[in-house]
């Protein structure tokens, strides 16, 4: 099936697990495969970026006055590092929501998450996705969700990150058509 092959190699880019059973006619979706160097490089980032913020105010206060340029510009580096290290940890804190184990089959979603939730094909009303930009990082974020029937609650299958939102959308539409055409919906 080269649709199934597409849709495993979407979810490769964004570092997220898929398994086909093919005697189950299962696929298994979820477990962010980088989530730990996320937060191990938020973290490096963090203490680097403030290591070097105490180390550049010592600095500055044995310098004396010299040009305000330069204590702005000596100042955005530890700054900006300590920046780059907690929007690591933000991208870490969202993903943790893909490490549900999440198994699609033609008649219902099962998410493992310490309890299982079982939702049938009869209780999803829809399944789509909503991109929204974060502040902290500046990238957009995209979420692909199901509508459960008749209570209309929201249940996030997978958030994605990525630079470009062009690519993003696509991606996500490419996910939800896939899902609805192999579920039938």
């Amino acid at each position: 099936m080269k649709q199934l092959d597409t849709f495993r190699l979407k979810l490769k880019r964004y570092n997220i697990h898929f398994q086909y059973n093919e005697n189950l006619n299962q696929i298994e979706i979820g477990k962010s495969l980088n989530n730990n160097r996320k937060l191990i490089l938020g973290i490096v980032l963090l203490s680097v970026g403030l290591v070097l913020f105490i180390v550049a105010t010592g600095l500055l206060l044995d310098i004396g006055p010299s040009s305000k340029l330069t204590k702005k510009l000596f100042l955005l580096i530890p700054i900006g590092v300590m920046y780059l290290g907690g929007a690591e940890i933000f991208k870490y804190i969202k993903l943790k929501k893909n490490n549900k184990r999440k198994i699609i089959s033609p008649t219902s979603i099962i998410i493992q998450e310490g309890e299982e939730t079982h939702i049938k094909k009869e209780q999803i009303s829809d399944l789509d996705y909503f991109i929204e930009n974060v502040e902290d990082t500046g990238e957009p974020v995209g979420s692909l969700y199901l509508l459960t029937k008749p209570s209309n609650e929201k249940i996030i299958l997978l958030t994605l990150y990525d630079k470009d939102y062009k690519y993003l959308k696509n991606d996500l539409i490419f996910l939800k058509d896939s899902i609805k055409e192999y579920m039938g919906l």
